[in-house]
């Protein structure tokens, strides 16, 4: 009879990987068109030895859905994501597949935090990532004591290793806080509210107090949680936020600033359809930075 209680619960602990595993082959399938991109396997042990059973002394970054830990595997520093809410895990199972997906495609980039891999075993899946020794994105906009008087295009000195913060309200497309769904235009929604960070030096939060003149939870109360993303606010007052940007984008080359911003806006229009494509918004930003004086030379 006990034998019988310890496979019964053998087979409920395998349950999540098996279906995890399930939905991230069928989504990498899809997303490398059936070529194969190898990324590691992780096990709950190990990695509960790589951060110490999550020790909450190594977390280096939380949000309401998840915590990073710094970890090391393998004398290598890594970064673990682990999510804690237990509030529809289906939906976070969706996002985090997605991630898989997405980051595995971006892995060769040198400025994407590289994905290494991913356990199975939990409700949600945990992700596994390199550390960013050079810090966050975050890190190099939003430093107090530095003014945000120069925006540096030739930033050779500073590789950024950075990964989009999921479930983040404001970075969220509309279309995604509905359905629980990612596509690539939900990617460019993200990738534009970066943006006006960027330009401005300020956090989207920041941006929509000052924008709007009232705090971000009366935001959320005033309007159906369902669809409140930036993009709708910027889609009912994009007068005020052109206004806002020629205001308060840091100092530089204004002009191919002011371009910059109107990526920005369209990078998160309402409708998915109307947004640029990523492949569209590099070109553009790479057709804007070859325009900009060098700011040693003053040559483009």
């Amino acid at each position: 009879m006990w034998s019988c209680f310890r496979i019964l619960e053998q087979r409920e602990e395998e349950r999540p990987f098996l279906e995890n595993g399930a939905l991230l082959l069928e989504e990498l399938i899809t997303s490398f068109d059936s070529r194969s991109n190898p990324i590691r396997s992780f096990s709950k042990k190990e990695l509960e030895r790589a951060t110490k059973n999550y020790d909450q002394h190594g977390v280096f970054h939380q949000d309401w859905s998840y915590k990073l830990y710094k970890g090391t595997y393998e004398d290598c520093a890594i970064a673990v994501k682990k999510f804690t809410s237990n509030d529809a895990p289906q939906r976070y199972i969706g996002w985090c597949i997605n991630e898989v997906a997405v980051a595995s495609q971006m892995n060769n980039h040198k400025n994407v935090l590289k994905l290494l891999g991913c356990c199975l075993e939990t409700q949600v899946p945990t992700l596994v990532y390199g550390f960013a020794t050079s810090g966050r994105l975050c890190d190099h906009i939003f430093v107090e004591e530095l003014s945000p008087s120069y925006l540096p295009w030739e930033s050779s000195e500073t590789q950024v290793d950075s990964d989009v913060v999921v479930g983040y309200i404001w970075f969220v497309a509309p279309e995604s806080v509905s359905t629980g769904r990612y596509t690539e235009k939900s990617d460019v929604h993200s990738f534009g509210v970066v943006l006006f960070e960027i330009l401005t030096g300020k956090k989207v939060r920041d941006i929509v107090k000052e924008v709007y003149g009232v705090p971000e939870l009366d935001l959320f109360e005033s309007s159906s949680r369902s669809v409140n993303s930036f993009a709708l606010l910027v889609h009912n007052y994009e007068k005020n936020i052109r206004e806002y940007l020629k205001d308060s984008i840091v100092k530089g080359n204004t002009e191919q600033l002011m371009v910059c911003a109107e990526l920005a806006i369209r990078c998160i229009k309402m409708n998915p359809e109307k947004r640029s494509s990523m492949m569209e918004a590099a070109k553009e930003l790479r057709r804007i930075t070859s325009q900009v004086p060098h700011p040693t030379t003053g040559v483009p």
